[in-house]
C-alpha cells in the first residue's frame, strides 16, 4: 500500500505542527531573504512542485523531489526530527520548507498560517525600537540563546552547531539599524553567544580519560578559536569607532557581564581569562574604568584575583605593585606570566617585560621540561626569547636561559654565540644536538667557515661520515660536496698537509666502495 501526503500528515502531525511553530518563531517577514523562503516555498506548494518519493516505516525516514530549477531531495528523519536536502544550503531553505508546507497543509491552512506569520508583532523587535538599553539588549539576547542553555552538556558538535546557528541567526535579526550601533550589537551578541555555548564547550575540552572524546574536541576547539577570534576583530572595530555618549550605559554592563563571566564561570579558566583581556586590552580602555575595575578586584575573592590585578597593574604601569605581585610566580603559572608579558610588550612597557621575565627566570627550566606539550614547547621558547630579547639580561643569564630551553633554543643560542664570537662553541652546540647539516648554513655555518675556519673541520667530518654510512651514490656525492668544504676550511686555517693526510685516510679505509671512489676521484678533493 502506497502512503500519501495525506497519511503522513495524519501520522505525524504533532511533529509537524511542533517544526511549524519553530519556524514561524526562527523566521521574519521583515528580514528580506526569510520573505523570500516562505514565498517561494508557498509557490512550490500549490503548483504541486513537491512528490513524495518513498517511506521507511521502519526507521521513519521520509525522501521527497521538489522540481526547482534543478530538481532537490528532502529526506526527513522523523525519530531524530532531522531535515536534510539535497542542496546544501545552510540551516534551512525553500525546499525543506515546500516540503513542511506540503505535510501541513493537509491538515491546516496554510494561507492562514504565512498571513498570521506576516502579521505578528515580535514584542522583542518592538521592544528594541522603542526602548534601547543595556536592559533590553539582555533581555532579549539572554531570552534568544536561553535554549543553547539548557542543552545537554554533552550534546555532539554537529546538533550543537545547527541548533546554535539558528539562534545566532535569530540574535542577529534584531540589529539596529543605525549604522552607528552596529558594531556595538555585534559584540553584544558574539559574547553572549560564546557564554550560552560555554557549558558545552568546557565539558568537551577539559581532560577526560580514554580516546572517544578525541574527534569532538578537535571541532569544539577549532570552534572555540574561530569565535573568540571573531569577537576580537568585533572589539578591535568597535574600539576604532567614534563613540556615542548614549553607549556609556552599555558599556558599563558589559563590563559588569564579563567580569562576572570570567569570575563565576565554569571549566576552561585560561580561555575565560583570555576573553577578558581582549576586553580590557582592546575596548575598555580608558584609565577611570581600568582603575575602577582593578578596585573592585581588590574587594573580590575570585581565585583569578592576583592574575587580573596584576594585568591592571601592566596596563596601568604600576611597577611597584606587579613587583609585588611577581613573588608568585612559579612553574605551573608560567604560561600566565607569559600572557602578561606579550601584554606589556604590546603597550611597548619595557619596565614591566623586566619585571616579569625576571621573576619566571629560575623556573624557565622546569617549566619547559614538566608543563608545556613537547609539541607547544617551540612555541614557548620562541615567544620567551622575544621577552628576554627586550628585558636586558646580562649575557650571563642569557647564557643561563639557553641552558634551560636545551635543544629547542639551539638557533637562539647558536646566534648569541655567534654574537660573542664563542666559534669553537658554536661548533660544541651543533654536536650536542646533532643538528641537520641543511640547517648549519642557517644557524651561521658560513660566518664561523670565514671567521674561524679551523674549528668547522671536525663538524664536518661528522656530516661527511653520516653521508658515506648511507651507502648510495647520492649521499656520496653529498659527502664529497662537504669535503670540498673543508677542503676551503683547511686552506684557509693552513691545514693543509692535515686534510691531504686526512682525505688519503678515508680514502684508504673505504676503497672497496667503488661509486665513492669514484666521487671522490672526481671530485677532486687533495690539496
Amino acid at each position: 500500500m502506497t502512503t500519501t501526503m495525506n497519511q503522513l500528515s495524519t501520522i505525524y502531525s504533532s511533529s509537524i505542527e511542533d517544526m511549524m511553530k519553530n519556524i514561524g518563531e526562527d523566521l521574519f517577514p521583515w528580514k528580506a531573504e526569510d520573505e523570500d523562503m516562505v514565498r517561494r516555498a508557498t509557490f512550490f506548494v500549490r503548483n504541486g512542485a513537491v512528490k513524495l518519493n518513498s517511506y521507511d516505516i521502519r526507521r521513519q525516514i521520509v525522501s521527497a523531489t521538489v522540481a526547482d530549477v534543478s530538481p532537490a531531495r528532502v529526506t526527513m528523519d522523523f525519530m531524530d526530527e532531522e531535515l536534510v536536502c539535497s542542496c546544501h544550503s545552510e540551516g534551512i531553505c525553500r525546499h525543506i520548507l515546500a516540503f513542511l508546507f506540503t505535510l501541513y497543509i493537509q491538515q491546516h491552512s496554510l494561507s492562514k498560517w504565512v498571513t498570521e506569520w506576516k502579521s505578528k508583532e515580535n514584542e522583542q523587535l518592538a521592544l528594541f525600537k522603542e526602548d534601547r538599553s543595556p536592559k533590553t539588549w539582555d533581555l532579549v539576547l539572554t531570552q534568544t540563546f536561553e535554549p543553547i542553555h539548557h542543552l545537554s552538556a554533552d550534546t555532539g558538535y554537529h546538533a550543537f552547531v545547527q541548533k546554535l546557528s539558528a539562534f545566532s541567526h535569530k540574535a542577529e535579526s534584531y540589529t539596529p539599524f543605525e549604522r552607528e550601533w552596529r558594531p556595538m550589537f555585534e559584540v553584544y551578541v558574539r559574547f553572549y553567544k560564546i557564554r550560552a555555548a560555554w557549558h558545552i564547550v568546557a565539558q568537551h575540552l577539559e581532560d577526560h580519560d580514554g580516546n572517544p572524546w578525541e574527534y569532538e574536541r578537535w571541532y569544539f576547539n577549532s570552534w572555540l578559536e574561530n569565535e573568540t577570534g571573531k569577537l576580537s576583530e568585533a572589539l578591535s572595530l568597535l574600539a576604532g569607532k567614534p563613540r556615542l555618549f548614549a553607549t556609556d550605559a552599555f558599556f558599563a554592563a558589559l563590563r559588569n557581564e564579563v567580569r562576572n563571566f570570567v569570575q563565576t564561570g565554569e571549566g576552561l579558566f585560561n580561555q575565560r581569562i583570555s576573553i577578558y583581556l581582549a576586553f580590557w586590552a582592546n575596548l575598555f580602555t580608558e584609565k577611570k574604568w581600568r582603575e575602577d575595575e582593578m578596585g573592585l578586584l581588590k574587594q573580590s575573592n575570585s581565585i583569578s584575583k592576583s592574575f587580573m590585578l596584576s594585568f591592571f597593574y601592566v596596563l596601568l604601569k604600576q611597577h611597584e605593585d606587579l613587583q609585588l605581585m611577581v613573588k608568585d610566580t612559579a612553574p605551573d603559572n608560567v604560561v600566565e606570566w607569559l600572557t602578561l608579558a606579550g601584554i606589556a610588550n604590546d603597550i611597548n612597557d619595557q619596565e614591566s617585560i623586566r619585571i616579569i621575565m625576571e621573576a619566571i627566570f629560575p623556573h624557565v627550566g622546569e617549566f619547559l621540561h614538566s608543563y608545556p606539550k613537547p609539541a607547544d614547547t617551540g612555541f614557548y621558547v620562541q615567544k620567551m626569547e622575544e621577552l628576554y630579547s627586550r628585558s636586558g639580561l646580562s649575557p650571563e643569564k642569557r647564557e643561563q636561559i639557553y641552558y634551560a630551553y636545551g635543544r629547542h633554543g639551539t638557533e637562539e643560542y647558536a646566534e648569541f654565540l655567534l654574537e660573542q664570537k664563542r666559534y669553537a662553541d658554536w661548533i660544541a652546540l651543533h654536536h650536542r644536538f646533532n643538528t641537520p647539516y641543511e640547517a648549519l648554513d642557517y644557524s651561521g655555518l658560513k660566518t664561523v667557515a670565514s671567521e674561524a675556519p679551523g674549528v668547522i673541520l671536525p663538524l664536518l667530518h661528522v656530516h661527511a661520515m653520516k653521508c658515506v654510512e648511507e651507502k648510495n651514490r647520492t649521499s656520496y656525492k653529498q659527502a664529497v660536496r662537504i669535503w670540498k668544504r673543508m677542503k676551503t676550511a683547511a686552506r684557509k686555517s693552513g691545514k693543509a698537509d692535515f686534510y691531504n693526510r686526512y682525505i688519503s685516510t678515508v680514502g684508504e679505509k673505504y676503497k672497496r666502495l667503488r661509486a665513492l671512489r669514484e666521487e671522490m676521484e672526481k671530485g677532486n678533493l687533495t690539496l
